[in-house]
């Protein structure tokens, strides 16, 4: 935890590009949380929540599934700026900024999936 620490502080007073994409995942982050928790809308009935090739194609599931998609952004915000800030201190800049990079990716991409997956649900008339 202390080489997270120092990590920060080296960040902080050296490193704008890191410390920028560390706010923007954040930022990313909370904004896709905010978004889940408007777009989640309880329900008696099951929900469509994944899509697959194989097996049944469509699999349900109750609404409280979809509180995996909140916490799996929190999840990526926070402690991903944390192994980036220790990815920094044990490897260097370069590391840091590339696991940043995929992390945001990774906030949009769950953003875009679970869009898709409101929307089969709204088209099958379970939340109108």
């Amino acid at each position: 935890m202390k080489e997270v620490i120092e990590g920060f502080k080296d960040i902080i007073e050296n490193h704008k590009a890191i410390l920028a994409a560390m706010v923007l995942l954040l930022i990313l982050s909370l904004i896709a949380v905010a978004i889940l928790i408007i777009g989640i809308q309880p329900s008696n009935l099951q929900v469509w929540f994944r899509y697959a090739n194989f097996g049944e194609s469509f699999y349900r599931e109750k609404w409280t599934y979809f509180i995996v998609f909140i916490v799996g952004a929190l999840t990526v915000g926070v402690l991903n700026n944390m192994i980036a800030a220790k990815l920094y201190v044990l490897r260097g800049r370069i590391p840091a900024i590339v696991l940043l990079l995929v992390s945001i990716f990774l906030v949009l991409f769950m953003l875009f999936v679970s869009f898709s997956i409101f929307g089969i649900n709204r088209e099958a008339g379970i939340w109108t």
